[in-house]
């Protein structure tokens, strides 16, 4: 692992190390919060209870974990990054409609997955 990945936290004597989570991890993670296996989320299903939960995945890889489009589509069953891009989109217009917010969330989902939508 990079040490531009970690960084140390020292509080009160103690010294901790902390880390990015790995996309192993993250899968696991939203997994059992929705109450499915890594093996559906890994899968080819397109039902929205499953689809939903595989875009939270991808939106929390590239943010939490800073794994690039690319990496998390060939770890989510080899999926196009044009699909991880759009799987982040969608995962972080739901969440900025369960917020209440009213600005365009092309802006912010651009920011957040470094697509330049001038293109």
């Amino acid at each position: 692992m990079k040490i531009t990945e970690e960084y140390l936290s020292i509080w009160r004597g103690q010294i901790t190390v902390h880390r990015p989570p790995t996309m192993a991890e993250i899968v696991e993670a939203v997994a059992r919060k929705h109450g499915v296996t890594v093996k559906q989320l890994k899968g080819s299903g397109r039902a929205r209870w499953i689809a939903h939960p595989r875009q939270e995945a991808m939106a929390r890889m590239k943010t939490e974990a800073g794994k690039s489009t690319t990496a998390i589509g060939i770890f989510l069953g080899n999926r196009d990054h044009t699909t991880v891009i759009y799987g982040i989109r969608q995962h972080l217009k739901r969440s900025l409609n369960v917020l209440g917010c009213d600005q365009t969330p092309s802006f912010h989902v651009n920011r957040e997955v470094g697509v330049d939508s001038r293109s």
